[in-house]
Order: C-alpha cells, then sequence, then structure tokens
C-alpha cells in the first residue's frame, strides 16, 4: 500500500472479528478522502485486509482445534498466526487513530 496507509488502533482492541475489521475498513475509507496523489483501488483494499483476515481465519481455526485437535495442528496454527501478526505489527499507524 501506499506510503502513509496507517492501520487503526481500534483494530487492537475491538472485541469481535467484525469490529476488527471494521476498524481497517474505516482506515481505508480515510484514506480515500485524504487530498493525496493516491486514489486506492479494490487491490488495495485486498493487500491491507489481506493479513486482518488471515488472523481471523487462524484464531477461529485456533479455537476449533482446542476442541478436537492435536496439540501438533494447535502449535502449526499459532506459529502461523505468530507470522501473521508480525506482519500486522509492521504496519504503520496514526496515533490520532485510538480511541480518545
Amino acid at each position: 500500500m501506499a506510503a502513509g496507509s496507517e492501520k487503526d488502533i481500534r483494530y487492537e482492541i475491538a472485541p469481535t472479528p467484525e469490529a476488527r475489521l471494521a476498524a481497517i475498513a474505516r482506515r481505508l475509507v480515510i484514506l480515500m478522502a485524504e487530498p493525496v496523489p493516491f486514489v486506492p483501488d479494490y487491490a488495495d483494499f485486498a493487500d491491507e485486509l489481506r493479513p486482518y483476515v488471515q488472523r481471523e481465519l487462524l484464531l477461529a481455526r485456533i479455537t476449533e482445534a482446542q476442541r478436537s485437535g492435536t496439540l501438533r495442528h494447535i502449535l502449526e496454527l499459532q506459529g502461523a498466526l505468530a507470522l501473521v501478526e508480525r506482519e500486522i505489527g509492521r504496519r504503520p499507524r496514526r496515533e490520532k487513530d485510538g480511541y480518545e
């Protein structure tokens, strides 16, 4: 995504998958409204949402695996989750996007 794109701090504290994804969508809408030469398209939305959707899917799979999976499978999923969370953590954010 273009320079200056940042995630919303609300993503980190939102209680549900819907709220977390809404925080990212909100950030993209704000980016579209900012007076800059960059205009995001569908690919930008997909690129920005990809790690967050992956995270939500992995969290759901871990929850399911804890009910019926093997320890090995749970550990594999947790490893994949750690990689995705590391990618999310490398994304910049603006402090003004947090709750006040």
